[in-house]
């Protein structure tokens, strides 16, 4: 991730969010050996475009850059993205600590 994040550009906040949307996966036990790749370059691409400053012609960019990178196909990428973001709840946003 943290590669393909550097040769797109991507801002440090979108690979952060991209690492806690896989952390959460794999405490959930949505992850598995076989997966672990397509997963995580669904997660840098989620918190991309939710994160990120993208314009339409960047995310192909981008899909194209995590196809080459993850060795995935686009149609892939694009057929997980939907499971990945059912799997995350719907909810993109950090828990918060409410006990303070």
């Amino acid at each position: 991730m943290l590669r393909t994040a550097k040769i797109f550009g991507l801002q440090t906040g979108v690979l952060a969010c991209a690492k806690a949307y896989f952390e959460r996966l794999l405490f959930n036990y949505m992850i598995s050996k076989s997966n672990r790749h397509h997963i995580a370059a669904v997660c840098l691409l989620i918190s991309a475009k939710v994160h990120g400053d993208l314009m339409m012609g960047s995310v192909a960019n981008l899909l194209s850059s995590l196809e080459h990178s993850f060795k995935t196909s686009k149609s892939n990428l694009l057929r997980l993205e939907f499971s990945v973001f059912a799997a995350l709840d719907f909810s993109l946003a950090a828990p918060i600590d409410n006990e303070s």
